[in-house]
């Protein structure tokens, strides 16, 4: 797992290690990118896109605004954190047993 507190740097780690990741999953408010400024730029590049990895937003907003923009931008998930710890692992786990089952674009095209 690897964390960001800047957009941007975020965006570069993920242009330079494409392959490599597994699943992100972001936030809708962070500093110098928004969530959906990020995912705007991903499906910009291309040959990223075809990477075909997983955006998920983990996201504190409930805007019904906000979540359709997401989805426009065709994010695989919007869920809102939970208050308690228990609850956030619960959606941590799903999230992962459901993307690591399920067969993307990459493991055909990339492989």
């Amino acid at each position: 797992i690897i964390t960001f507190h800047d957009s941007t740097e975020a965006l570069k780690h993920i242009q330079e290690t494409r392959s490599k990741i597994f699943i992100i999953i972001c936030d809708m408010h962070m500093p110098k990118m928004t969530g959906i400024e990020l995912l705007a730029s991903i499906n910009a590049d291309h040959e990223l896109k075809m990477h075909a990895i997983p955006f998920i937003f983990l996201s504190d907003s409930k805007n019904s605004a906000v979540i359709e923009s997401a989805y426009a931008l065709n994010a695989q998930g919007y869920f809102v954190k939970p208050n308690k710890i228990s609850e956030l692992t619960e959606i941590i786990k799903v999230i992962f047993n459901y993307w690591s089952m399920t067969r993307i674009p990459r493991d055909t095209i990339y492989a």
